[in-house]
C-alpha cells in the first residue's frame, strides 16, 4: 500500500478534502533544489527516489523514504521561508505525514515507544481507532484532478488497501483484548502480522537452487530441511528484494514493508 500510494502521487495530481492540490512536483522540486545547492535537508531523496522511481518501483525502502516525515519537514521548511515554488505544498505535506503515520502505526512493534510507532495498547485503542477513522475519511475524499474520487478510479488499490488494513487491525486487536479481558494481554503488535519473513524464506529457497522459481519436490525438500535444521540464511541478498530484513540476531530494526 505504501508503494501504491507513492505510485499514485507520482502519476496523478490529487485533490484533498479541503480542495488543495497534492502534487509530486513539490517532491521533484525539493530534489532539484538539493542537487543545485549541493546539500540535503535531512532526508534521503535521490534520483532513484524521484525521477527514476519507475525503474525501482518494487523497492519498499525507496517508497518509505519518499513518504516520510523527513521529506514533509523539508517541504515545510521551504514553505516557511517562503520560497515561491513551495508555497502551495501544504496539502502535499499533510498527505505525506498522514501516510507515514499510518505506515508507522500499522508496522509498530513496541508498546513502550511514544507516538505513532507505539503498538496498539488496551488503553490507547480508542485513540488509534479515531485516528484510523479520520484517515479513512481523508482517503475516501481524495479526488483526481478531473474530479473523480480516487477510490472509484483505477488507482483505488492503495485507498482500499489502507482502509481494509486499518479496520482489520483494530478489529483483531479489540477481539484479542476482549478474549483476554483479565489484562493478560495489554498490547497488540501489528508488526507480527507482516509477511516479509515468509517472503524472505521463499527467497532463500529460490536462492539455494540457482534462483529457480519452479524447484522440484526433491529440491524443495532438501532446501526446506537445510533452512530449518541449520538456520541457514543468505546474507547480502536483501538489496535485490523488494523488502528488507525485519529482525537481525534477535534485535528489532525498522521495517519498510
Amino acid at each position: 500500500m505504501l508503494k501504491l500510494s507513492r505510485n499514485c502521487l507520482a502519476t496523478h495530481a490529487l485533490v484533498d478534502s479541503r480542495g488543495d492540490v497534492i502534487s509530486w512536483d513539490h517532491i521533484t522540486g525539493l530534489l532539484a533544489l538539493q542537487q543545485s545547492e549541493g546539500v540535503k535537508f535531512a532526508n534521503k531523496l535521490s534520483p532513484a527516489h524521484v525521477t527514476e522511481w519507475k525503474k525501482r518501483k518494487m523497492k519498499v525502502k525507496l517508497a518509505a523514504q519518499v513518504m516520510s516525515t523527513s521529506v514533509a519537514d523539508a517541504l515545510q521548511l521551504l514553505m516557511d521561508i517562503q520560497l515561491p515554488e513551495f508555497q502551495s505544498s501544504s496539502a502535499t505535506i499533510r498527505f505525506i505525514r498522514m501516510v507515514d503515520k499510518v505506515f508507522d502505526k500499522l508496522n509498530s512493534r513496541s508498546p513502550f515507544i511514544i507516538g505513532s510507532k507505539q503498538a496498539i495498547t488496551r488503553n490507547g485503542i480508542d485513540e488509534d481507532e479515531r485516528f484510523f477513522k479520520e484517515v479513512e475519511k481523508e482517503l475516501r475524499a481524495l479526488r483526481l484532478f478531473d474530479g473523480q474520487t480516487v477510490i472509484t478510479s483505477k488507482s483505488k488499490c492503495f485507498v482500499i488497501g489502507f482502509i481494509t488494513t486499518m479496520r482489520a487491525t483494530i478489529g483483531l486487536a479489540r477481539e484479542l483484548f476482549q478474549q483476554f479481558a483479565t489484562h493478560e494481554l495489554w498490547y497488540f503488535i501489528p508488526y507480527r502480522l507482516c509477511q516479509d519473513a515468509l517472503e524472505h524464506f521463499f527467497g532463500d529457497i529460490r536462492a539455494r537452487n540457482g534462483w529457480c522459481n519452479n524447484p522440484t519436490a526433491l529440491q524443495f525438500m532438501f532446501s526446506y530441511r537445510a533452512l530449518l535444521s541449520n538456520r541457514f540464511h543468505l546474507q547480502g541478498l536483501s538489496g535485490g528484494r523488494n523488502c528488507i530484513e525485519l529482525v537481525d540476531d534477535g534485535d528489532d530494526v525498522r521495517s519498510t514493508s
